[in-house]
């Protein structure tokens, strides 16, 4: 295409490039202009499906053929897209609305989790200043001016949660009110208990090189017991969805399915284990514990092994097989029983003979006598 350069621009001034097209001076814009009526304008723009013949560099082509989708051509020794159709532009709007749409939904969902299982120790000791100065500090607090509440067992007398805006490992976890919205909740668990509340207003303690978040705190649910001082946490701050629940991802973070699961902490229950298939078993409200194996003529009511190897099995036939392993610590029967005995007990209260001698039984008075000849 050959080089064309506007002249300079002036009131009433046009200028002809080389593919004929006529510019005239805009002074209200103060910018060159197409001047040209609409049969000059056809001379270099055609709308077709078949590529134009005997066209000049600069001279366009609105492409409509299928499957071209409407495209915009440009004659620059060859005919060069210059835009996309006007089918693919909506293809394209289409798509990114799509995408827009999906990016929402996956952020409406990432912020739930507002912090996800952040690593903290919980501060019960007053007068433990050095562990109140290091990182990842949380304690409960039943006054809002910062005071250290020694949360008994029962968890009585939280109206406060304060806690380091660094983590045990001093990285940035806020959970404070430029983060928190009234009505989010913080979960925290350790080994020995966990603990739900939801956070009202709160402010931020600045001082000893410290940025303590302090936010009220509602107690909404609360299992096993606060643990001793400096016991291990993980804090989560979520937020409830618009329908009072929270997301699938979130709820799959914290509990077990149904259907089945997989759990990496410890479980601890403080009620009964019953493990009845179709709720078929012993149900009686003292059974702290039951396994019941059901309809099943294989396989075992219940393994205990170590290291991979059975210790103890209590096979479907209700034979209890200790695998060649001791009992021991029976004590001794009660006569007339069928109970257990033990070696000792047998040894005590049994008459041993000499090897090779002759043993002859015989009853009197309802005594059972044996003699050796």
């Amino acid at each position: 295409m050959a080089e064309f350069k506007f002249p300079p621009g002036a009131s009433g001034a046009k200028t002809t490039a080389p593919n004929g097209m006529v510019y005239v001076w805009d002074d209200i814009n103060n910018r060159w202009a197409i001047e040209a009526t609409p049969g000059e304008i056809s001379a270099i723009v055609t709308i077709s499906n078949n590529e134009p013949g005997d066209k000049a560099n600069g001279d366009l082509w609105y492409n409509t053929s299928v499957p071209n989708n409407d495209r915009l051509y440009v004659k620059n020794g060859t005919w060069e897209q210059v835009a996309p159709g006007y089918k693919e532009y909506l293809a394209g709007i289409d798509n990114l609305q799509e995408s827009v749409s999906l990016i929402q939904k996956e952020i409406e969902k990432l912020g739930q989790v507002v912090n996800q299982s952040v690593d903290y120790k919980l501060i019960k000791d007053k007068n433990d200043t050095a562990t109140q100065l290091n990182d990842g500090g949380f304690y409960f607090g039943d006054l809002p001016n910062g005071n250290l509440l020694e949360v008994p067992d029962d968890w009585s007398g939280i109206g406060f949660i304060y806690v380091d805006t660094l983590d045990i490992n001093g990285d940035f976890a806020d959970f404070g009110p430029d983060t928190l919205d009234q009505g989010d909740l913080i979960e925290g668990v350790s080994d020995t208990g966990y603990f739900l509340v939801e956070v009202g207003q709160g402010g931020y303690d600045v001082g000893a090189g410290k940025k303590i978040a302090g936010i009220q705190a509602s107690l909404i649910k609360a299992t096993g017991v606060p643990g001793d001082h400096k016991s291990a946490y993980k804090l989560t701050a979520f937020r409830l969805t618009s329908t009072g629940g929270i997301d699938l991802p979130t709820a799959d973070e914290r509990y077990v399915q149904v259907a089945g699961d997989t759990m990496t902490g410890k479980l601890e229950t403080r009620n009964k284990i019953w493990i009845r298939p179709d709720n078929k078993g012993a149900n009686g409200s003292a059974n702290m514990l039951v396994v019941n194996q059901q309809d099943q003529s294989n396989g075992s009511i219940a393994r205990f092994q170590k290291n991979e190897t059975d210790v103890v099995k209590i096979e479907w036939e209700g034979n209890i097989n200790c695998m060649g392993n001791p009992i021991k610590g029976v004590a001794n029967p009660t006569k007339g029983t069928t109970e257990a005995v033990n070696a000792k007990y047998m040894e005590d209260n049994t008459v041993q003979g000499k090897s090779g001698d002759n043993l002859k039984m015989y009853v009197e008075n309802n005594i059972l006598f044996a003699e050796w000849s």
